[in-house]
């Protein structure tokens, strides 16, 4: 992909001014980009299928990858691949983007930027800004330095001309289930995913109170609403970003005691091409009565299921994960014994 031409073609043919300039293409390099999961996976507690990966060569090939902007066929990466593409990208319009590290945070780096007035910080991968753009959530990391009192005003109102602003995150099949779900109204525009979510978790809430859903109840049918809003989403093809609207919708929907009912976890097995599948588990932990989800990867797209816990032989048969013996240990505590 040459990102460079995408980009000047569209911005020659609009009249931004230099903030909307830098915000569309924060925004564009978002929806193109995600978080390279490998960089963060940890070799794991009993390594029983012996793979031989060197993770500190592993980790410093991912972290010092480079792209050329004009010819990018590599779509997952972490910040500083992403703080030079955004650096090379911003020159084209003559914005000169610094990389800083950032001091509190091993390894991360972000980008500052002097437009005008402002002095931008952009950090597209911290707070998941790349996933909550595909999402069309509000970004935690495009921000002023000099705390300008206008200027989240004056970002909205940006985002609002680039189309931003009121995009949902849900398809019309993904709106027409909740409002079967919950009443929630179809027919109402709510700007930003962020303020439509919890407008949602609230109605469900108040519905489960009416009906008077037990816990147990109440906290199935929001995992399996979960797993509606994940399986419709079908433009989302790489596990980090699937991973983190998996997250986001658990801290939106469920309540701390609910949360504290669950564990998620990842893991991960190397096909002999060389390519990475990971998927990732949920244990709903109700006493004497433990369920299981799985997020995997079926035919480009990822799908979030309720699965037998004895299915579980064969992916731990066959996949790596730091949490493997942990899921073992809780699964013979429920009388579940795998091979």
């Amino acid at each position: 992909m040459n990102i460079a031409d995408l980009v000047t073609r569209h911005i020659d043919s609009h009249n931004y001014d230099d903030l909307t300039k830098v915000r569309w293409i924060y925004l564009f390099l978002c929806s193109l980009f995600s978080y390279d999961i490998r960089f963060v996976l940890q070799k794991n507690d009993s390594n029983d299928l012996g793979y031989n990966i060197n993770w500190e060569s592993l980790r410093n090939e991912i972290y010092n990858k480079e792209l050329d902007i004009t010819n990018v066929n590599d779509f997952e990466i972490i910040c500083l691949t992403m703080a030079k593409v955004l650096v090379d990208t911003l020159k084209l319009y003559g914005f000169e983007g610094e990389i800083r590290k950032d001091p509190s945070k091993y390894l991360h780096v972000h980008v500052v930027v002097k437009v005008g007035d402002y002095t931008l910080k952009l950090d597209p991968m911290l707070t998941h800004d790349n996933t909550r753009v595909k999402l069309h959530c509000t970004t935690k990391d495009f921000v002023d330095l000099n705390n300008s009192p206008l200027f989240n005003d004056i970002l909205k109102g940006i985002d609002i001309e680039l189309g931003y602003y009121n995009k949902t995150f849900l398809n019309r099949d993904g709106i027409d289930y909740l409002y079967r779900l919950s009443k929630y109204d179809k027919n109402y525009k709510e700007d930003y995913t962020d303020v439509a979510i919890k407008n949602v978790a609230n109605i469900f809430e108040q519905n489960a109170d009416i009906f008077k859903l037990t816990q147990k109840e109440k906290l199935i049918k929001k995992l399996d609403l979960i797993s509606y809003l994940i399986n419709d989403k079908k433009d989302f093809t790489r596990y980090d970003d699937i991973d983190f609207y998996m997250n986001y919708l658990l801290n939106n929907l469920l309540t701390q005691e609910d949360k504290s009912l669950i564990r998620p976890s990842s893991f991960w097995h190397i096909n002999p091409n060389g390519e990475w599948d990971i998927t990732t588990l949920i244990m709903v932990l109700m006493p004497n009565n433990l369920t299981v989800y799985r997020i995997s990867k079926e035919n480009e797209n990822f799908y979030m299921r309720q699965i037998n816990p004895y299915d579980l032989n064969d992916l731990f048969e066959n996949n790596e994960g730091i949490n493997k013996r942990y899921f073992k240990m809780k699964l013979n505590e429920n009388g579940i014994r795998l091979k």
